[in-house]
């Protein structure tokens, strides 16, 4: 077959370390149809550049980059709209640069599924994590199985890094919710809930690949308020298709989640203060006493590794 089935989109920066491994989980994909990889690598200061030259170079059939002078992630462009345009294949891939594939017959089963079954837009599979700062994998208890959208709306359990969907959805899902103007935090998310909305998904209870847990990034960070931010941002989509979808829906009970969510992250920084106005706008005894047993158990941690340290000096 000549003509491209799978666009691979790869976005990248600053990931000079952790490239290799993702083009390399690329090019050990074994299939019987054309696939290209269209990274974007978003104006990298570091050595990012030069790797996926080398690899664009012994592979020019595969490999095609855009190589940014500045940085446009941090204007606000969704990086993945801004690569569709050029992406030739009826399917679409995803996986950044610091992460990667280790099933080498990740895309086959993925194509040979959609295309025997075509009232499904999407498929994804399993992935295991791999903590950067302590070299260690463990299994992902995150993402797992959903059938519909109002199971994905309740939690998006859908890895990035595993999804295959047709290409037609994501242009549709540009031209109809533009995406933009919205302002999210989370570009892959709501792809899933508009896809989920559109036609079925599939997961394939398989793990294909590795999703790297970094010491920052927008999902991972230090940084309480830019947590907070990225929770928020994430019920503002939920809001968003449950309105969209037109279907009545509990506004308290979704409020309740979020201040639920902000205020157990409060608790996992150790700020006591933001936890308690977190707390006090939660209009549930059940999910006040889950939160209590929470900041509870938390603190019975602290104090016994506070004990056990003062053993040990």
């Amino acid at each position: 077959m000549d003509q491209v089935l799978v666009s691979i989109l790869c976005l990248t920066f600053n990931h000079e370390n952790y490239i290799q491994d993702c083009i390399e989980g690329f090019l050990i994909q074994k299939t019987n149809f054309k696939y290209e990889v269209l990274i974007h690598d978003d104006a990298s200061t570091d050595l990012t550049s030069s790797i996926i030259k080398k690899y664009e170079k012994t592979n020019p059939g595969i490999i095609k980059a855009t190589y940014q002078s500045e940085n446009i992630h941090s204007k606000g462009i969704n990086l993945i709209n801004y690569n569709l345009p050029n992406a030739k294949g009826k399917y679409i891939a995803f996986c950044e640069g610091d992460d990667y594939w280790t099933d080498p017959f990740k895309l086959q089963k993925q194509v040979d599924f959609l295309d025997n079954n075509l009232d499904y837009g999407l498929i994804y599979t399993r992935s295991i994590n791999f903590k950067q700062l302590t070299k260690k994998f463990y299994k992902n208890n995150l993402y797992s199985k959903v059938n519909s959208f109002n199971e994905l709306i309740e939690s998006n359990k859908i890895s990035t890094l595993t999804v295959l969907l047709k290409k037609d959805l994501v242009v549709s899902y540009f031209n109809e919710i533009s995406p933009e103007k919205e302002k999210w935090l989370m570009g892959d998310y709501p792809m899933w809930l508009f896809a989920s909305l559109k036609s079925k998904i599939y997961f394939l209870d398989e793990v294909t690949g590795v999703y790297r847990v970094l010491e920052e990034s927008e999902s991972n960070t230090n940084d309480i308020r830019k947590r907070e931010l990225f929770i928020i941002s994430t019920f503002k989509i939920k809001l968003f298709f449950l309105e969209y979808c037109g279907e009545p829906f509990d506004k308290i009970r979704l409020s309740n989640q979020m201040n639920m969510t902000l205020c157990s992250n409060a608790i996992n920084y150790s700020h006591i203060t933001l936890a308690l106005t977190y707390f006090k706008k939660v209009k549930n005894l059940n999910l006040k006493i889950k939160l209590i047993k929470k900041a509870l158990i938390y603190y019975l941690r602290f104090v016994f590794q506070y004990l056990k340290n003062l053993n040990g000096s």
